[in-house]
């Protein structure tokens, strides 16, 4: 091609679509698409899953974290704050993103310091079902309440964050769907592709 020939515009346009439908879209909708199978399993259902159930807990927030941290970059931003309860580093109110990203932080890391209770001992317990809680502590130490608010829920607790499998992740997989389509059909439409 000579140097004075254009690229046409229909195709700078149809590559550049190209690129962010493989290095944006796709990956979050893979991402949550293990979400969707992990909680699909039923063993975010079940109590008494003991390790399978903390396993099952830890990957889904894994691939949710990258989900929403990758439409964070690209200005999508999940932000609800409902029953959300962390703080940013800069001691802000945080959203719906940082918690996963602290969750994701503490369910990966076992020594991570946010498996401890606020100027307590470490804590990681199996998923909380239905309304209740549960009370303990060492004996020379704070007493530390952890809980469920919702009959209908389950929490995921690690250290003094708490994350909900219905309030929380679904909510966080529905809206990041939303942002992106809910198909690859639908997400071509959208960005002006042809269907395969």
């Amino acid at each position: 091609m000579a140097d004075d020939e254009a690229v046409p515009d229909w195709k700078a346009r149809y590559t550049e679509m190209s690129m962010h439908l493989a290095f944006v879209i796709r990956p979050i909708a893979q991402a949550l698409d293990e979400c969707d199978g992990t909680l699909a399993s039923g063993v975010l259902d079940q109590p008494g899953a003991g390790h399978l159930g903390r396993a099952a807990a830890a990957y889904c927030i894994a691939c949710l974290s990258v989900a929403l941290q990758r439409l964070d970059d690209a200005n999508m931003r999940i932000n609800f704050t409902d029953d959300v309860d962390c703080l940013r580093r800069d001691k802000s109110a945080g959203d719906i993103t940082d918690l996963v990203a602290q969750c994701r932080n503490a369910a990966c890391h076992y020594d991570s310091k946010s498996r401890h209770m606020k100027d307590g001992p470490m804590l990681y317990i199996d998923p909380i079902f239905g309304k209740r809680g549960f009370s303990g502590g060492p004996e020379d130490g704070p007493l530390v309440t952890v809980e469920c608010e919702y009959e209908d829920d389950c929490a995921l607790c690690y250290g003094s964050l708490r994350i909900y499998r219905d309030r929380h992740i679904r909510r966080a997989i529905a809206e990041a769907r939303q942002r992106i389509g809910d198909d690859e059909a639908e997400r071509r439409r959208a960005l002006g592709l042809r269907p395969r």
